[in-house]
C-alpha cells in the first residue's frame, strides 16, 4: 500500500483533487479511514468546486460516524452537482443525505 502512495504523490501531481482522490481510494481501499480523511479535509480546505469530492468526504465522516460533519459535505456536493449538471453525484449525494434523515 505505501508502495501506491508513494507512486501517486511521486508523479508530482499536486494536492489536486484528482489526486487526493486517488489516495483516498487507496486509503479506503487498506481501511485507512483516518489517512482518507486527513488528505480530504485538507483539500477540502484548500476551496475543492468538485462535487464528487465533497461526496467523497460525506461518505468518509458516515463511515467514521460524524454525522455533524456529514451534512454539509453532502448539502455542498449536492449544490455543486447541480451547478455543474453532475446526475450521478447529485443522485448519489441527495441518498446519502436522505440516509442521514433516517
Amino acid at each position: 500500500m505505501n508502495d501506491r502512495v508513494e507512486q501517486v504523490r511521486g508523479l508530482n501531481l499536486g494536492e489536486d483533487e484528482t489526486t487526493v482522490l486517488d489516495l483516498t481510494s487507496i486509503y479506503l481501499a487498506h481501511g485507512l479511514l483516518h489517512d482518507a480523511n486527513v488528505a480530504l479535509q485538507a483539500r477540502a480546505g484548500a476551496g475543492s468546486r468538485t462535487p464528487l469530492f465533497y461526496r467523497v468526504l460525506a461518505d468518509c465522516y458516515l463511515t467514521v460516524g460524524r454525522s455533524d460533519f456529514t451534512k454539509p459535505q453532502y448539502e455542498k456536493a449536492i449544490a455543486l452537482a447541480k451547478a455543474v449538471s453532475d446526475q450521478d453525484v447529485l443522485g448519489s449525494a441527495q441518498a446519502g443525505l436522505k440516509q442521514l434523515s433516517n
